[in-house]
């Protein structure tokens, strides 16, 4: 894999080193890494290592930091790269861009706590964002919107052939017991404060020598100014240095005692923490933020309060008398850091990030639509996850049938759109902030074009059909006039993904509670395990009356029935409540119209022995379960509608505007399609099926 690791500079910082070391690291693990950076004194360090640098200028925070997108993108291509990560907020703008251009994954490290503005928010945009502490995963989760499943953990590591542990760091005592503080100084590190702890313990213990390293960048140059003038009013100039900016942390930790984090803020992780345990250097530091997940109290380091001087104060004081607890804390510092916090766990835990972007396909299946609609796509949810066994395929549907799919073993994930609420903008952003790899589209409308266009998806598949067709750049044509099953018509589209071998047998999953509630529901209604059911569907929907077959149809079909010694179970949504009264006052024939929901009307239509249906949703039910069916087609084209496998029979009459598809009849003979079929000839067909 060849990786391109963006840097603003490369001069000492905890950002700039850990881009060494990870370069260093990844290179060692086999892989072929670039370095992008405005360049620094680090550049070094990569021509030793022998990986390539290119200058780039990409460390400035100004609109100008754009021009450098072209550039980039042609780094890009030319050097074949396969992974950008970008560990900082200008590079991640540039490189934002133009893996956009070329499609190429792009990554984020979070190293800090940003501050909520737009020019942050790149920060969250990466297909991963990873983040050096759980407590930063929470600020981009809360802060930024960035979904939990795009963050990956992976805590900075450090390099431990260079900080060996000094086993006798204590056997052979100093004239001087030395404490060291490092960080940047700012009001934000707790000098100041560092410094007022040290005039405190300096009082109890006169033999110490304190060490700040770090350098204030121009607007923080009165700050330090201000540190020189605090450490000769407390009269601590023969003990306290200040060191400025240093790259040898290694050498400075190995002499010296105990390393003190003052920070006032909550720190991102605390780099130096790993580093002075690596060596045995024991640790107080301020019990806050990302610390918190380095150092457990008492037991490999002491924490103290924020903001809290005479804590802080206490803490160094107990470290240095206490020569047992100094070394128990080292010694468990240093087991924690080889397990947990080493520069080779940190490179092989990001290259398992790359990888996962690499190769992780993310798949929007869009089957917005009725019920029936829904379940004839569960063959290719099937074929889709045997193709992709390893993606992670999500489906948009529309709310009100979510349970139908709620143990999909296909699927990953739900996406819900309420066409009441009307939130399209919400929606699209969620997909967008998703970042798929591709949609299939099973619905083919305006909408649903649209929707996967305005959400970025990069391959978007689905029938060339309408006006906003030229949206899918994977459009497949189907033929005019086609009469296709609709689980055939979407093998055109997964032919195209690769699919070859085609299972059509459609699927539901009802639960063994909604089996055992509807059980439980026909014993109490009289209903007998050997009793033969045959069940009615007395209605289509209300968007469709032209499919229902007349009422007085079904009325003399379950006088019959009932005659034969069958038991008749009516099924149907509210639309259907007014039409149970037209039926015989019989117990042998049983409504369970409006009374049930999705996935116990499934275990309900199980039970069946035949259903009588209407072109509608119960009918591709029956067929998913493997209830015997009989169609009653009126409006619609039995060819194109009859679900796959199953026992099914359609019964249509074949007159001059039939199929019509209209949901208002114009026929001088209303209904004559529907009207035409006896009850009679359905009852005949009953009888042959369960005989």
């Amino acid at each position: 894999m060849k990786i391109l690791l963006l840097s603003p500079s490369l001069n000492s910082g905890g950002v700039e080193t850990g881009t060494i070391d990870l370069s260093k690291s990844l290179k060692n693990l086999g892989e072929d890494v670039i370095v992008a950076s405005s360049g620094g004194q680090l550049v070094r360090e990569l021509e030793k290592a022998n990986i390539k640098h290119i200058q780039l200028p990409i460390h400035k925070k100004s609109l100008t930091a754009f021009s450098q997108i072209p550039k980039l993108i042609n780094i890009i291509k030319q050097e074949h790269i396969d992974i950008v990560h970008a560990q900082s907020r200008v590079p991640a703008w540039i490189a934002f861009f133009a893996c956009k251009n070329t499609r190429i994954p792009f990554i984020t490290s979070c190293h800090g706590y940003y501050s909520k503005h737009l020019f942050s928010n790149i920060m969250g945009w990466g297909k991963k964002v990873i983040v050096i502490s759980q407590i930063i995963g929470r600020h981009m989760q809360e802060n930024f919107g960035v979904p939990k499943e795009r963050i990956r953990l992976v805590y900075r590591g450090v390099d431990l052939s260079r900080y060996h542990f000094q086993a006798d760091k204590y056997r052979f005592p100093k004239h001087k017991f030395r404490i060291v503080n490092i960080a940047r100084i700012t009001p934000i590190k707790g000098q100041r404060e560092f410094i007022k702890a040290i005039n405190i313990v300096a009082k109890q213990i006169p033999n110490i020598e304190v060490w700040l390293v770090g350098s204030a960048d121009k607007k923080k140059r009165h700050y330090e100014i201000n540190l020189y003038r605090l450490v000769k009013e407390l009269n601590l100039e023969n003990k306290v240095k200040f060191l400025g900016r240093r790259s040898d942390i290694s050498e400075i930790l190995k002499d010296t005692d105990l390393l003190v984090l003052s920070t006032q803020v909550p720190e991102a992780f605390g780099r130096a923490i790993i580093e002075a345990g690596a060596i045995g250097v024991p640790v107080c530091a301020t019990k806050i933020g990302g610390i918190v997940e380095i150092i457990e109290d008492k037991k490999d380091g002491l924490l103290f309060d924020c903001g809290d001087i005479n804590s802080m104060a206490q803490a160094i004081i107990m470290m240095i008398k206490d020569p047992d607890l100094r070394q128990q804390c080292r010694k468990n510092l240093r087991m924690k850091i080889q397990d947990k916090f080493s520069l080779k766990q940190m490179s092989e835990e990001t290259l398992d990030v790359y990888r996962e972007t690499k190769g992780q396909k993310k798949i929007l299946v869009i089957k917005l639509g009725g019920l029936g609609d829904l379940i004839l796509a569960t063959p290719s949810l099937k074929m889709l996850r045997r193709q992709f066994p390893k993606a992670k395929i999500s489906l948009l549907i529309n709310s009100d049938i979510q349970p139908l799919v709620r143990d999909c073993p296909y699927i990953d994930d739900i996406i819900l759109f309420d066409r009441k609420k009307k939130r399209l903008l919400e929606l699209i952003d969620d997909l967008r902030q998703r970042e798929f790899n591709l949609s299939i589209d099973f619905k083919n409308n305006n909408l649903t074009h649209l929707i996967a266009y305005l959400a970025k998806i990069t391959s978007r598949y689905g029938f060339s059909r309408g006006p906003t067709s030229f949206l899918l750049n994977q459009p497949e044509t189907l033929p005019q006039d086609s009469i296709e099953q609709p689980v055939k018509q979407q093998l055109r589209i997964l032919k195209k993904l690769g699919v070859t071998f085609f299972d059509d047998a459609l699927e539901l999953w009802p639960s063994r509670e909604d089996d055992d509630f509807i059980d439980n529901a026909l014993k109490e209604k009289g209903v007998l395990r050997e009793d033969k059911l045959i069940g009615l569907a007395i209605g289509a929907s209300p968007e469709w009356p032209t499919k229902d077959w007349p009422i007085d149809n079904f009325t003399k079909l379950s006088q019959m029935l009932i005659q034969e010694g069958l038991k008749v179970i009516l099924l149907g949504t509210q639309y259907s409540k007014q039409k149970v009264d037209r039926f015989p006052d019989d117990n042998r024939v049983i409504s369970f119209v409006g009374d049930t929901n999705l996935n116990q009307l499934v275990s309900l239509v199980k039970r069946l022995d035949v259903l009588i249906t209407p072109d509608s949703a119960p009918m591709h039910i029956a067929s998913a379960v493997g209830t015997k069916i009989i169609a009653l087609f009126g409006p619609t084209e039995p060819k194109r509608h009859i679900p796959p496998g199953g026992e099914i029979d359609a019964l249509v009459r074949q007159i001059n505007c039939q199929p019509c598809y209209k949901r208002k009849c114009i026929n001088k003979e209303k209904l004559a399609c529907l009207e035409k079929i006896s009850p009679e000839e359905v009852f005949n067909l009953i009888t042959q099926k369960i005989n």
